[in-house]
């Protein structure tokens, strides 16, 4: 049980994280992250379980959260 709080608690603190970093990075490093993922899309997204197919399937979601602020 401590474990997993453990886990539990670090998976908000890297979520938290991530969603800081994308809301005060600029549109021209935004613009980047963008096309260096779209550049990677094409080489990892035979895999389904890929990061990069993973992202882009939740990326929708995060872009629905962000605006709900």
């Amino acid at each position: 049980m401590i474990l997993t709080k453990q886990l539990n608690d670090e998976n908000k603190l890297i979520s938290a994280s991530i969603t800081h970093y994308y809301d005060v990075i600029g549109e021209k490093e935004m613009e980047e992250n963008r096309t260096w993922g779209q550049s990677a899309q094409t080489q990892l997204l035979g895999d389904p379980r890929s990061p990069a197919s993973l992202l882009k399937n939740a990326a929708p979601k995060l872009r629905k959260a962000r605006k709900c602020r």
